[in-house]
């Protein structure tokens, strides 16, 4: 995300909701890729920061786990 002058940082208690609509979100997603932003269906934001570090590689380790066990579970339908 590019800085300028006029962008400021602020932290929302958690009793604050923010609501966009389709097209608002679209281009929040567009403009801040860095961040990981979801909306739910009643159209609440919801920013979370990116992974990195830590969680990071305990998410590629689920991945890796759940992988093994689908080509276990395939090899073993198909060899049976």
């Amino acid at each position: 995300m590019l800085k300028t002058q006029d962008q400021i940082s602020i932290e929302l208690p958690t009793t604050i909701r923010l609501y966009v609509n389709d097209e608002q979100f679209a281009e929040l997603a567009r403009v801040n890729r860095d961040l990981r932003l979801e909306k739910t269906a009643s159209g609440e934001l919801i920013v979370n920061p990116p992974t990195g570090g830590e969680s990071g590689r305990r998410n590629f380790s689920l991945t890796q786990c759940f992988n093994f066990r689908v080509v276990r579970f395939v090899l073993l339908m198909l060899l049976g």
